[in-house]
């Protein structure tokens, strides 16, 4: 299994990190793979279980 990537920071203020964060779980599919539990996202990507939590939700409403 890949390293964790670091989270997403920017120093441009106007740069959408959220927006970037759900870009990020998305890229985290890979071909074949129907479902990621949010734990595997979370190692994925690096960021927090919350904020998995709080994407996965949004995305999936």
């Amino acid at each position: 299994m890949p390293a964790p990537k670091s989270p997403l920071h920017h120093p441009d203020p106007a740069f959408a990190t959220t927006l970037a964060h759900g870009l990020a779980l998305l890229q985290c599919f890979r071909v074949g793979e129907t479902v990621l539990s949010n734990k595997e996202l979370a190692e994925r990507t690096g960021l927090s279980k919350a904020t998995i939590s709080r994407l996965t939700y949004t995305l999936a409403v």
